[in-house]
């Protein structure tokens, strides 16, 4: 109930561990994906967020398409982030304490709370990294916010986002 921003935010307020992985009800990790993150950490310890690529699939988790994600410069990340949002919800690995230093994922956000929380952690400087691993399935089907979403509250929520940026 409160939608997706209010049941994560709900899970850090309980959380007692260091760090969070989102993993969505109908979506999967990749085997090794666990060890991939850690292995990552383990290079850039003092990294807050670290993301990873992930592999649209159909419903029968049948591979579509990879989602090949970058490493992107700490000065081009506000500038990338006007246009899309650069980093995957599921599967990166936030460190808890940067939800204290940038606030949680805000409740109004209908669709999209995350790329509105990535703006809000970009503009508070956290440290982002890149695992070049895909280990996070996305699976496609009618019922899911697809990664090509264009209907009007998703354009609606990026334009409060990009409006957000500018200011």
């Amino acid at each position: 109930q409160g939608g997706e921003a209010a049941s994560r935010n709900s899970v850090i307020e309980h959380m007692r561990g260091d760090f969070v992985l989102w993993l969505d009800d109908d979506d999967c990790l990749t085997p090794g994906a666990l060890e991939s993150q850690l292995a990552a950490l383990e290079k850039n310890p003092d990294a807050d967020v670290i993301y990873a690529n992930l592999i649209r699939t159909d419903e029968s988790l049948n591979k579509l398409k990879d989602y090949v994600y970058k490493e992107i410069s700490k000065e081009l990340r506000p500038y990338v982030l006007l246009f899309y949002s650069p980093f995957p919800n599921g599967s990166s690995l936030i460190r808890k304490d940067i939800f204290s230093r940038c606030g949680k994922y805000d409740e109004s956000m209908a669709v999209a709370p995350d790329y509105e929380f990535w703006t809000r952690a970009v503009l508070g400087n956290a440290s982002f990294c890149h695992n070049n691993d895909a280990i996070y399935l996305y699976r496609g089907h009618a019922a899911n916010a697809a990664l090509d979403n264009e209907d009007a509250l998703f354009h609606e929520m990026n334009c409060r986002i990009i409006n957000h940026i500018l200011e």
